[in-house]
């Protein structure tokens, strides 16, 4: 009997002591050992709740039940495109301070439209077909992860990687390890000279498996019969602009995607581009042993395919919807390997997007919504016409681009005028143009304080050397249309998900509003490090406390 007791509680002590290795094993490190930023382009609220009973329990629905959820996470300036996005989530400041205001915008010294991370000075690295002439040095503040850098003698890495460089460059910020992006031509991912003389060995092996091969090469079906595709509208619609040659019904052929002078163009406008850029990104964890120390690591990852979509076929569609539960699957995997392989506590993981998807006019108008399009080329004809009644004959209008006007500063000053007068002229002239909501001068922009409302929002998306002279608010469901150009992201209600899961956050739900800029100051407090310096952002004080 005594012999009996003994074993049994051998049995009880081994047991015991099991459980309580495994508790200490999940006990949160002081700090994250890896910290995942995740962007999802044109991430909008209205798609999660729409599709919300038919995702699974282990992805979207996992993340924001399980996580802590900001519901009312807004892009705090007028432009909300995908640069402007990137800079203002890894500075924690506006446009206004960081400089990127924008995709593209006018230079005025080359007279031309300029993308905003040009540097002639650079040059591709890898097995690419496009210029590697980019850089983020039109980036004018420090990010999150520069300041980590600054902090450490060495030890954290710091990686990024997009379908676009732009996305890929900007959240990767200054002092990174490595920034990649995918080439349409090729289909490899690719880097430059600012971050590296040569790819790594692990990223060439990857390369080599010419995965975007396999993945061009598989039809695009839907993942549910297709009348249980009820939240979209039917697949057949007059609102899609759909494929060139693959047209705009499932299913969609590989063979009619894949075009011999651009192979890849068109994989990031599937859901296989989503799969794809997952699969980098896990391979990226695994080959750089990111997390697998006490340095905190930080990769950033972008996934694009939404914002394509949605391009080509809307915001109501079946291949939006499809788009997104074929998602749902690729995050519940990559939820599994954070939990199996890193452990939860140990990774840090947010979730938003950095841009505000465009509506379909003629949806709208169809639905008897307000909206329009404001066409550029009627409006710079007129104004061009307006300023010459007034100042005499003259070329006094540069370039109308992004809901900015251009001025001709130099024949403006030839001619005695007051910069700041004709500025205000114009903007009056602006505002009696269908569409226009407000129009504000550069000077006003320049010389006053907003703190909220419309002013606030145009203040925070202006920087004297990248911006116009002239800055217009369209009304609400007008699109800016240049040509077949549509450049009608704009911030005025612009709301997007903003989830933290793993490391030590909460099940919370957040209802206050927080601002994309507040997320660099509370990972830079996480880490106990400096803010970025021109941070504005707040630490968002549920996730500290």
């Amino acid at each position: 009997m005594i012999k009996y007791i003994s074993s049994a509680l051998v049995a009880i002590l081994v047991v015991l002591s099991s459980n309580l290795l495994v508790a200490q094993t999940r006990i949160a490190p002081e700090k994250p050992k890896l910290v995942i930023g995740i962007v999802i382009e044109d991430l909008r609220h209205d798609y999660l709740n729409r599709y919300w009973d038919k995702f699974g329990e282990d992805g979207f629905r996992k993340l924001l039940t399980q996580g802590s959820f900001c519901k009312n996470a807004t892009l705090d300036y007028l432009l909300a495109q995908a640069a402007a996005g990137n800079a203002s989530i890894v500075t924690g400041s506006s446009p206004a301070i960081h400089g990127i205001v924008s995709d593209t915008w006018y230079d005025r010294y080359s007279d031309e439209i300029v993308e905003c991370l040009y540097d002639k000075k650079m040059k591709l690295v890898g097995n690419g077909a496009y210029s590697g002439k980019v850089s983020p040095r039109n980036m004018l503040t420090s990010t999150f992860t520069d300041e980590l850098k600054l902090s450490k003698t060495s030890g954290s890495k710091v990686i990024s990687i997009a379908s676009d460089y732009e996305s890929a460059i900007l959240a990767a910020g200054h002092a990174a390890d490595a920034a990649y992006w995918f080439d349409p031509a090729k289909g490899n991912w690719v880097s430059n000279n600012y971050y590296m003389e040569e790819l790594p060995q692990w990223l060439k092996a990857f390369n080599a498996k010419l995965l975007p091969e396999l993945y061009m090469t598989k039809e695009w079906k839907t993942l549910l019969p297709l009348e249980a595709y009820k939240e979209s509208l039917p697949d057949k619609n007059k609102y899609e602009k759909g494929f060139k040659k693959a047209g705009s019904e499932f299913p969609y052929l590989p063979e009619k995607l894949k075009t011999k002078e651009m192979p890849y163009e068109q994989l990031f406008s599937t859901p296989y581009g989503n799969t794809f850029s997952k699969d980098f990104f896990l391979e990226t964890i695994e080959s750089e042993q990111l997390g697998a120390d006490d340095e905190t690591d930080v990769l950033f990852v972008n996934f694009s395919s939404f914002a394509k979509i949605e391009d080509l076929f809307g915001q109501k569609s079946v291949e939006m919807e499809d788009a997104f539960l074929r998602f749902d699957k690729e995050l519940e995997h990559f939820l599994e390997y954070i939990e199996e392989q890193l452990g939860k506590q140990n990774v840090l993981v947010y979730v938003t997007s950095s841009s505000y998807g465009l509506p379909n006019i003629e949806y709208l108008q169809d639905n008897n919504i307000p909206a329009d399009y404001f066409q550029v080329d009627k409006a710079k004809v007129l104004l061009k016409a307006y300023m010459n009644a007034i100042f005499g004959a003259g070329d006094w209008v540069l370039e109308m681009h992004n809901q900015q006007v251009y001025l001709n500063r130099e024949l403006i000053d030839d001619s005695n005028l007051d910069l700041a007068a004709v500025q205000r002229k114009v903007s009056l002239f602006m505002m009696e143009l269908n569409g226009v909501q407000r129009a504000v001068a550069a000077i006003d922009l320049q010389t006053s304080e907003y703190t909220e409302g419309l002013m606030s929002l145009m203040q925070n998306s202006f920087h004297y050397r990248h911006s116009g002279d002239v800055f217009i608010q369209l009304q609400p469901g007008w699109v800016e249309k240049n040509g077949n150009q549509l450049n009608g992201k704009t911030g005025l209600a612009a709301s997007v998900p903003l989830v933290w899961y793993g490391w030590k956050i909460k099940r919370a739900t957040i209802n206050r509003k927080v601002s994309i800029f507040d997320i660099a100051p509370t990972i830079s407090s996480f880490l106990k490090i400096n803010k970025p310096a021109g941070c504005e952002g707040q630490v968002i004080l549920e996730l500290v406390e």
